[in-house]
């Protein structure tokens, strides 16, 4: 009687102490993917497809050998980080993002930057440098 007594009350601390997340509490939280969903509530890293606007980000090389450790940071309006990059090696690469509304882009803090440029939105063959204000619909 005593095992049932000790099984029973650890059952029900188990039990008790759960999470209480739904049965669908995860999945993609980010709405601008399309397979957001709306009652996540944890995001499982699954998020996919731009449902509202994919833009790219083109970077080029002159050299051809990338971009020696510049990269570019885009930020939104409050300043949080949206996506960081770079160009790897080559002479040019594109970087897909979901992207709805207005943006800041840093590029550099690498090596040789004279041989960096990029296309972003209304950007195009521009150097290292800071740019603000980049919108997307």
């Amino acid at each position: 009687m005593k095992k049932i007594t000790t099984f029973l009350l650890l059952a029900f601390l188990i039990i008790s102490c759960k999470k209480d997340y739904p049965l669908n509490g995860y999945g993609c939280t980010n709405p601008s993917y399309a397979n957001y969903d709306s009652s996540a509530i944890v995001d499982d890293g699954s998020c996919s497809g731009c449902s509202i606007n994919k833009v790219v980000i083109e970077m080029f090389d002159s050299f051809g050998d990338g971009w020696n450790s510049n990269t570019y940071t885009i930020t939104d309006s409050d300043g949080i980080v949206i996506s960081t990059g770079g160009l790897l090696n080559g002479y040019e690469g594109v970087d897909s993002l979901c992207l709805s509304g207005c943006y800041n882009i840093t590029v550099g803090g690498g090596s040789y930057p004279s041989e960096v440029s990029f296309n972003f939105g209304s950007l195009n063959n521009v150097g290292v440098g800071t740019y603000n204000d980049i919108c997307f619909p």
